[in-house]
């Protein structure tokens, strides 16, 4: 299997300097941490014009610079993955409607939020915490109130979408 090329040691100690810089301020789980890195990475190169081709590696690599990410483990087709699921969100972002400015970047907020959630468990699978999400899905989804507008059967999913992204 072809792994991913060798980050510069002098690039990633500033980047890991800088990250934990970042940490110390913003204090959270490390899984959150890493979601929140690639939330901020991601605001900042997903720009109209862009690929998901032209994001996926930069991005990966960055990850890896800020030690987010192990060096010189990963295999390269985490970067084709990690670009279908770019493109997947790309795709679904170019179907909202046109909204007002306050809503689009309330909604893109969100959007960037699950995109994170997604790319990270692609990178670094977590089974404790997946497992843990099952658990506080189970218990707290029927306790969850959403309006008439949302069946029942519905509401799984975005009780499911909060409780995974932490935004509830």
């Amino acid at each position: 299997m072809r792994q991913l090329s060798k980050v510069h040691d002098t690039i990633s100690n500033v980047a890991w300097a800088y990250e934990k810089l970042r940490q110390a301020i913003d204090y959270q789980d490390e899984h959150l941490l890493r979601k929140n890195a690639i939330e901020r990475m991601l605001k900042r190169r997903l720009v109209a014009g862009v690929t998901a081709d032209t994001v996926a590696e930069p991005l990966i690599l960055e990850l890896i610079r800020g030690r987010y990410l192990p060096n010189k483990t990963l295999p390269v087709s985490l970067i084709g993955e990690t670009a279908e699921i770019i493109n997947r969100a790309i795709h679904l972002w170019t179907q909202v409607p046109h909204l007002s400015h306050e809503e689009h970047d309330q909604i893109f907020n969100w959007y960037l939020g699950i995109l994170s959630v997604e790319i990270n468990e692609l990178l670094l699978p977590t089974e404790h915490d997946e497992a843990l999400l099952q658990l506080m899905y189970r218990v707290t989804h029927r306790d969850i109130i959403f309006d008439d507008l949302i069946s029942a059967s519905r509401k799984k999913i975005p009780s499911y979408i909060l409780l995974s992204t932490g935004h509830f």
